[in-house]
């Protein structure tokens, strides 16, 4: 399924790496929560009764600090932990009204955030990003109700294939934000600065100069009169990496059908060209 699938691509990987950590802050800053918590919350909105726990633990698309947030909303009164209405043994968290102010807060906060950041995003394509958006979470999530500019569906695995990229970008001795880097020169026909590097992910100039040293010192990458390319030490952790992203990609998307596969990459078709 995934074979020369656009959402294995190393500048794939780059731009939903910029997106994310985008996300992150501006939900960290604005809403006082980690975007996976955001996610969670939004999930618990759209859900009739609530989400149920077991569902949230058992879907692929579920990161492993699933409990952490769970306890992070329900500490901060924006959930609650109620019987689930359709499965007499287990529960679900539902979002409380303090929740679903924090949801529209955050929510807005971010689409401001594209709008006024990205430079593709004009109100036509915003409006058929919201569609495939909606078209997605349809399709995954037939029962939720979406009243968000981010789906629950959306931001549940844009949430997984983050932790995916950390968790792998670890086993290959790298921090994502190195892997992101890797990408994006692995993607470039020749050198080119750290400042058109901060802008392919996302950094700051500062934050590409630290990261990229840090790559030197392994040998992972050259630096000639201050331009920058791969190294084949570098080509080797960013193909040790990617060999095992796919497998975790994998596990995200293994239990989707066609139709569903099919709107995830139209999905990141559009966000490739809005957001790369």
């Amino acid at each position: 399924m995934l074979d020369d699938s656009i959402l294995t691509h190393e500048s794939t990987v780059t731009f939903i790496q910029r997106i994310y950590q985008m996300m992150d802050r501006t939900s960290r800053s604005i809403g006082d929560v980690a975007f996976a918590e955001q996610a969670l919350l939004v999930n618990a909105a759209e859900s009739d009764g609530g989400f149920s726990l077991r569902l949230f633990q058992t879907k692929p698309a579920q990161s492993a600090n699933s409990a952490i947030s769970i306890d992070a909303l329900l500490e901060k009164e924006l959930a609650v932990r109620v019987r689930n209405r359709n499965d007499r043994r287990g529960y679900a968290i539902k979002a409380t009204d303090k929740g679903r102010n924090r949801i529209a807060l955050v929510d807005r906060a971010i689409a401001l955030t594209l709008i006024d950041t990205e430079r593709r995003l004009t109100e036509d394509l915003y409006e058929e990003l919201v569609m495939r958006a909606r078209t997605f979470s349809d399709a995954v999530n037939p029962r939720h109700r979406v009243t968000t500019f981010l789906p629950g569906a959306l931001a549940g695995y844009l949430s997984a294939y983050q932790f995916a990229v950390e968790r792998e970008s670890a086993y290959a001795g790298l921090t994502s934000l190195q892997v992101s880097i890797l990408c994006c020169l692995s993607g470039q026909t020749e050198r080119c600065s750290a400042g058109h590097i901060a802008a392919c992910t996302g950094l700051s100039v500062e934050m590409a100069e630290l990261n990229l040293e840090h790559l030197l010192d392994r040998q992972a990458v050259r630096n000639t009169n201050g331009l920058w390319e791969l190294r084949d030490d570098g080509r080797q952790r960013l193909s040790t990496f990617m060999e095992r992203f796919k497998v975790r990609v994998e596990d995200i998307v293994g239990s989707f059908d066609d139709e569903q596969f099919s709107h995830a990459e139209q999905l990141a078709e559009l966000s490739s060209y809005l957001f790369a």
